[in-house]
């Protein structure tokens, strides 16, 4: 059962199958949970009696809102690391459809209606808590739900190319008494939070092997 002040929170279940261990011993919680201690998730995991099942919380105006303030906007860092987020967001989360909606006229303004197209027809959530599609011959339950999400994630990325914001990246300047290191991880923040390229993974040299190489080269040079 969900508390209906501030933050909710999942009541003890009452099942005697949840309640006894192997050893057929009662499991008695430590102290009484504190309000709040549950995450704000619209979809949660809960044992049951044939294992773990998924609870829907309904989102309230607040939880929307707060939701929406943790994603970027897709104009500033373009849509293929919006989608990007969307789904580590939706897969952490779990909205269902309705509440998706909701977020993101939130989150885009007036701009929403450039993805307000091919939702998907009735209730779409997740039924289950695994993500991924399940082995073959049995129902996935999830795949309407998954589909909903990529074929959102598609709609934005097309109206939001990618984009670099170099005014806010320029303008990030080091503080006369801040140290180098701390002046890169500061710069590198904002170079992520306004940049829409990804740093790739691997490289071929290190910033400092290229810098290395560059003295390396003018050396020779003025030799010559």
């Amino acid at each position: 059962m969900w508390q209906s002040d501030k933050e909710p929170f999942v009541e003890a279940i009452t099942s005697p199958v949840a309640h006894r261990t192997r050893s057929h011993a009662t499991i008695k919680p430590s102290a009484e949970p504190e309000v709040g201690y549950a995450p704000q998730f619209p979809t949660v995991e809960v044992s049951g009696p044939e294992g773990v099942i998924m609870v829907h919380h309904h989102w309230t105006a607040d939880d929307v809102m707060k939701a929406a303030d943790g994603l970027s906007k897709p104009g500033d860092i373009g849509g293929q690391r919006f989608g990007q987020e969307l789904m580590a967001f939706v897969q952490s989360c779990r909205p269902t459809q309705a509440e998706l909606r909701q977020l993101l006229m939130i989150r885009l303004g007036p701009q929403y209606n450039r993805i307000d197209r091919n939702w998907v027809d009735g209730d779409v959530r997740l039924h289950l808590p695994e993500w991924n599609a399940p082995p073959q011959g049995q129902p996935d339950l999830n795949g309407p739900y998954r589909e909903m999400i990529r074929g959102l994630i598609k709609r934005v990325e097309t109206p939001y190319p990618t984009t670099i914001n170099i005014d806010m990246i320029a303008s990030c300047k080091q503080k006369d008494d801040e140290p180098v290191a701390d002046f890169l991880i500061r710069l590198t923040c904002v170079h992520n939070d306004h940049c829409g390229i990804y740093t790739p993974a691997t490289r071929k040299w290190s910033w400092q092997g290229t810098w290395s190489r560059k003295r390396q080269r003018k050396r020779k040079r003025r030799e010559n």
